[in-house]
């Protein structure tokens, strides 16, 4: 329902994966951030209480800790009461097909940062990440803190937590803004270590220690051979009496 406060809308869905949509080719969808609506939520969208670029807060309220999300409309194609979402979604919001989910409009501010983590090591393998990710943005209208979303390279499917958003802590609108995007190492990584092993101190020190005696020795023999030995022998001659 559309509250009038504030062009606030409010209201609870059953909640389903995209793979359920009647259309029944909209799994590459799972690789983004938006929802498909029932057509008559656009009717209550275009009241002009209601904000845009539109954007949305889903909540599990029957979650132990509440969680929540925010996310863009890419369809009104729905059935009545339904909506249908991304699988990493469903996960994040801990839903299974046909629970309820509540949907709030929201208004998030632009984002100038978003943190992410690679969950696997797989993402080292991308020649250019910067591309990759400006290309996968575009499937998404906000990030949230928490989330850990969805992208496709390649024919393969890669997951990135988000660690951190500004100006806000908690989500952040990210269409129509200049977004810096830091990349923290993906889980599983190791920094490549440089081994080196010292020799065993008291080794050393003997060998230090047998070296100066050796030097020592050799110095002696040096300094007989340039001076000689003196040698002091009593005298051998014959004794006379003076005047015989």
């Amino acid at each position: 329902m559309y509250t009038g406060q504030q062009g606030q809308f409010r209201r609870i869905y059953r909640a389903f994966p995209i793979e359920a949509h009647p259309d029944g080719n909209k799994q590459y969808l799972n690789n983004g951030g938006m929802i498909f609506m029932p057509p008559s939520a656009l009717e209550v969208f275009s009241h002009p209480g209601v904000v845009l670029p539109l954007q949305l807060r889903l909540q599990n309220d029957e979650s132990d800790e509440a969680v929540c999300t925010h996310c863009g409309v890419l369809e009104f194609t729905a059935e009545k009461g339904r909506i249908y979402l991304p699988q990493w979604m469903m996960e994040t919001l801990e839903l299974y097909a046909g629970d309820a989910v509540e949907i709030i409009n929201k208004t998030l501010p632009r984002g100038t940062m978003v943190r992410l983590q690679p969950q696997s090591v797989d993402f080292l393998d991308i020649t250019d990440p910067r591309a990759v990710l400006e290309n996968a943005m575009h499937m998404y209208s906000a990030l949230t803190v928490g989330d850990t979303i969805s992208i496709e390279y390649n024919d393969k499917t890669y997951r990135l937590a988000v660690l951190e958003t500004q100006p806000s802590p908690l989500a952040i609108s990210i269409i129509e803004t200049d977004l810096s995007v830091d990349l923290a190492p993906p889980i599983g990584h190791v920094e490549p270590s440089v081994l080196f092993s010292l020799p065993n101190i008291a080794d050393r020190q003997q060998d230090c220690i047998s070296s100066i005696a050796e030097d020592m020795r050799r110095r002696e023999e040096d300094a007989k051979k340039r001076h000689g030995i003196v040698k002091i022998s009593t005298f051998k001659g014959q004794g006379r009496v003076l005047g015989s």
